[in-house]
């Protein structure tokens, strides 16, 4: 029996067992216990210009003992429940990068949307420059 979340109660089990001639029977009482499942808090989409710093910071509710933090992008350098990625003006475009958190027991897991807008060069002027 694999239990979830909303089976959080105590059971009664009446097993039985036979050879063919005699029989015996055992209550069993099973408590399942209410999980401290992890819950990633929700992250904003992000839109940044090329060039700039993108950020994602990962937070959870939850759990048991450590949570560890991941995201399914190698362009993010990792610090804990940090990632960093530091754009480039050829980086523009819409990624949909996946943010995770797990306690080695349960994990939840969110989609983050990053656009990265084109930054457009300035004009050049014409400047007529008198030198007399």
């Amino acid at each position: 029996w694999n239990t979830k979340y909303y089976n959080v109660c105590e059971y009664k089990f009446l097993v039985t067992v036979s050879d063919g001639s005699l029989t015996d029977q055992i209550e069993v009482f099973v408590r399942v216990l209410n999980a401290a499942r992890v819950n990633l808090l929700p992250i904003n989409d992000i839109n940044v210009s090329g060039g700039d710093l993108v950020r994602i910071r990962a937070n959870s509710e939850g759990g048991y003992g450590n949570i560890n933090y991941g995201i399914n992008d190698s362009r993010f350098t990792q610090n804990y429940n940090i990632f960093d990625w530091l754009t480039s003006q050829r980086d523009y475009g819409n990624y949909n990068v996946i943010v995770s958190a797990t306690d080695g027991y349960s994990s939840d897991s969110q989609t983050v949307n990053v656009k990265i807008e084109r930054v457009r060069p300035k004009p050049v002027q014409d400047m007529d420059i008198n030198l007399a």
